[in-house]
């Protein structure tokens, strides 16, 4: 059975694939000639706990990364365009993700757009996206 955080995390995931990039979950890819010129990766931060009573009150960071070729005439651009189809398609009226996220005060926010480092001479840039999805699980009813 699935718990509500991984509920939360497939609703955000499916947010971000309806948004058209080819999606990697976990780790920043590398990109070779045959990939996508942009690509987008879900990374997922870790849960900070707030109060704690009955319920346990949760903000999960969530970053999207944008990445794309260094190679491609106007990188930046290619990102820019990309984080703004992303913003449009994650950030709906809907701040609860289908009513998953129960801390309704505050629901899902955004954070800032950081960029990303890359080593020297790498053939990738990117911006990072950030997101705060704060919920509530029940003391041992996750």
């Amino acid at each position: 059975m699935a718990t509500n955080r991984q509920k939360i995390i497939e609703a955000f995931n499916v947010t971000v694939v309806a948004s058209g990039f080819l999606v990697y979950a976990g780790g920043t890819p590398s990109l070779g000639e045959d990939d996508p010129d942009v690509v987008v990766a879900v990374i997922l931060g870790d849960d900070e706990p707030g109060h704690q009573m009955q319920n346990i009150h949760l903000e999960l960071g969530v970053g999207v990364e944008v990445i794309a070729k260094a190679s491609l005439d106007n990188p930046y651009d290619a990102i820019e365009d990309a984080l703004g189809v992303l913003k449009t398609n994650i950030e709906t009226p809907d701040r609860s993700l289908g009513g998953l996220l129960r801390n309704l005060s505050r629901g899902m926010e955004r954070g800032g757009t950081i960029a990303m480092e890359f080593e020297p001479g790498s053939t990738v840039v990117g911006r990072r996206l950030m997101y705060v999805l704060s919920h509530v699980e029940g003391w041992g009813s996750p």
